[in-house]
């Protein structure tokens, strides 16, 4: 299992996204653990369309901390659901530099990074 940071296709506007964005998923033929949410059923048909909010948001922020806020025990957490690799969308924004120090990065370019992390 891979987790993002790269969950909407515009920036966010008042804590809502297009949350159209599965290019991860589909280019890794991986499950991802937050993605783009807009596809699921039940989501779909919903009068905000692809704007309503994910609905489980203590998860969102645990996957976000991880890119953004991460510590060993946030990273345990991730390890401890499934998720295998972190894959920064640089474009979406950057990852912290502490990030670096507790999980081995496999790749990076201008644009992406890709941490593995490790077994407990």
């Amino acid at each position: 299992m891979v987790a993002t940071n790269a969950h909407c296709l515009l920036p966010e506007k008042a804590g809502l996204c297009d949350a159209r964005s599965f290019w991860l998923s589909a280019y890794t033929e991986r499950s991802v653990l937050v993605e783009g949410w807009a596809f699921a059923p039940r989501v779909v048909g919903q009068p905000q369309g692809p704007w309503v909010p994910f609905w489980e948001p203590a998860l969102l922020a645990a996957n976000d901390a991880a890119f953004y806020e991460p510590t060993p025990d946030v990273l345990r957490a991730l390890r401890a659901r499934g998720v295998r690799w972190l894959v920064v969308d640089r474009d979406v924004r950057l990852e912290s530099p502490d990030l670096a120090a507790l999980a081995p990065l496999r790749f990076e370019n201008s644009r992406m990074a890709v941490y593995s992390l490790p077994a407990p």
